[in-house]
């Protein structure tokens, strides 16, 4: 059994001298492992390898003689936005972050092409001035993956899909402003740059920070039912960007008792 597929490098694990055990969420084949022989080797004083990173877009051959085997892996890389990304660390533990997630949460040997689209997308953005809500845009779709999708395209009571203010804790259905703003200590907010995917050059902090907000809510509830803690790279990264958003004095941390990020 072979394939060849367009994937994104998850995990890489060190075996023996010279070879990985690689993990990549491919485009039509779903999360995968693989043996990739030789990666390192020693000629002389000089060092020829080759170096996989976490978030490497690339194109991948996996082989083996039966299907439930680990098989064999041949890579060639086609973007690493690691090295990309090396002077940013916000940046760095953003690609962490969501290889971490996909690595815990996807089920092996499934397809996922939406977790896979998002995933690119958001790696071939990560350089962008404006990439956090790219980064938010991408648990989103991971969230609806799982069966926790959000329904913020309308409000939930009035069916309006203009002036969405909030989301209810308990449903993930938008509530617009009007009907949501006598309960809005016990709902979360929702960020205008996630109704209105043009309108990202002007997002203010506090946006961001009710976005990540919003999504560490629910990945906490995904979390909490699969029994698995979150990545550390994550958590890093949301201390990394609340201290920015705190520094900035663009932050009204808690406008509810609602998420968990007020308490971080």
């Amino acid at each position: 059994m072979d394939w060849i597929d367009d994937v994104i490098i998850l995990s890489k694990i060190p075996y023996g001298e010279s070879s990985f055990v690689l993990t990549v969420m491919s485009e039509n084949h779903g999360k995968w492992a693989g043996f990739v022989k030789g990666s390192y080797r020693r000629q002389s004083a000089k060092a020829a390898f080759t170096v996989f990173e976490c978030g490497d877009i690339a194109r991948c051959q996996w082989r083996s003689r039966v299907s439930d085997n680990l098989g064999n892996m041949v890579i060639e890389t086609k973007l690493q936005p690691f090295i990309f990304a090396w002077s940013s660390k916000q940046r760095l533990l953003a690609i962490k972050s969501t290889c971490d997630m996909c690595l815990s949460l996807c089920p092996e040997r499934q397809v996922l092409k939406s977790v896979y689209e998002g995933l690119r997308m958001f790696l071939c953005n990560i350089m962008r001035p404006n990439w956090v809500p790219e980064y938010i845009r991408f648990e989103l779709g991971l969230l609806k993956h799982l069966g926790y999708g959000l329904d913020i395209e309308k409000c939930a009571v009035t069916g309006t899909n203009s002036d969405l203010s909030y989301v209810s804790p308990k449903t993930g259905r938008a509530v617009c402003q009007r009907v949501g703003e006598q309960y809005r200590n016990r709902l979360l907010a929702l960020p205008a740059f996630l109704t209105n995917p043009h309108d990202d050059k002007n997002i203010k902090w506090q946006e961001v920070f009710d976005g990540l907000n919003l999504t560490d809510f629910f990945l906490q509830k995904v979390f909490n039912v699969y029994s698995k803690t979150a990545p550390k790279a994550r958590a890093m990264l949301l201390q990394a960007l609340i201290k920015d958003c705190r520094n900035r004095d663009e932050l009204s941390v808690a406008q509810n008792n609602k998420g968990c990020l007020a308490q971080r």
